[in-house]
């Protein structure tokens, strides 16, 4: 398997976590967001430890993005 087919075989649950994402921030009140904006998104989970997640979710939601400690058991 090559890096290109993960890739390619990333990229559609990738959009889909980050549309999520997004869809939950846009039904949580706003003095949420604000802390959300101020404090970040806490990354965790085994898929937070995929290279460019924290950049990926910054980028495509406009919001820091930070990765936890310990993600796998956090």
């Amino acid at each position: 398997i090559t890096t290109g087919e993960v890739v390619e075989a990333l990229q559609e649950p990738l959009k889909e976590m980050v549309e999520n994402t997004r869809l939950v921030l846009e039904k949580t009140p706003p003095e949420l967001v604000s802390d959300i904006i101020d404090r970040g998104i806490a990354l965790c989970g085994g898929s937070a430890l995929l290279p460019g997640m924290e950049k990926l979710f910054t980028k495509e939601l406009g919001v820091p993005t930070y990765l936890v400690e310990n993600p796998t058991t956090a």
